[in-house]
This record gives structure tokens, C-alpha cells and sequence, in this order.
């Protein structure tokens, strides 16, 4: 199996673009803790931030303006026969990510 990408955002290491042959194991999308799509130019990327990290400062800005804080996760949507569910980002996705997100001065660059 070929490795997926996905980003992970943090206060400590800024963005780090990450490929490996699974992805991190969240919560499905729905029940994950706080996940938002739709909000870059390619309605397919996703943003999962961790409950336990929403009280962290923000680390980055989505595309929309809504801060982001703590460890965040962003990943590929997929749709299944009765649902979406994550997958990897492709190499045009991570570059959208990298336009269009924006880090706080928190972040590491």
C-alpha cells in the first residue's frame, strides 16, 4: 500500500506534512471531535481538531477565519457508499493546504 499524506498542525512544530501507510487513528468523521470541510477551495480537504486541545491557543486560521487551536489535523474526504470517511491528501491537496491555511505567529514556520 502506497503512503497517504495528511498535515498536522501544532504549536511546537508548526505544520508538518507527514506520509506513512495509514493515517492517524481519529474517531470516523461522524463522531469525530470537531471536524470542519469545506472550508478550502477543494471542498474534499478536512479539518479535525482534538477535544482535548480546543482550550490550547490557535495555532492556524482556516480559509474561513475560524481559529484553530491545539493539535490539528488535516485530511482527505473520500465518499463510501453511505457516508464520507478520511483518507490521505493528494499532492495538489497539501499544496492548497499550504496556500490557503494561515499559521499564527504561535506556530513555527
Amino acid at each position: 500500500m502506497p503512503d497517504m499524506k495528511h498535515i498536522r498542525i501544532s504549536s511546537e512544530k508548526g505544520i508538518e506534512i507527514i506520509e506513512a501507510k495509514t493515517l492517524p487513528l481519529l474517531k470516523p468523521l461522524q463522531q469525530s471531535d470537531k471536524c470542519a470541510y469545506r472550508r478550502f477551495s477543494d471542498p474534499k480537504i478536512a479539518i479535525v481538531q482534538l477535544q482535548k486541545t480546543l482550550a490550547k491557543p490557535v495555532v492556524a486560521v482556516s480559509p474561513k477565519g475560524e481559529p484553530l487551536r491545539g493539535e490539528v489535523f488535516i485530511m482527505g474526504l473520500r465518499h463510501t457508499v453511505d457516508w464520507l470517511e478520511f483518507s490521505g491528501l493528494t499532492d495538489e491537496q497539501v499544496e492548497i493546504v499550504q496556500t490557503e491555511l494561515k499559521l499564527t505567529h504561535s506556530s513555527v514556520v
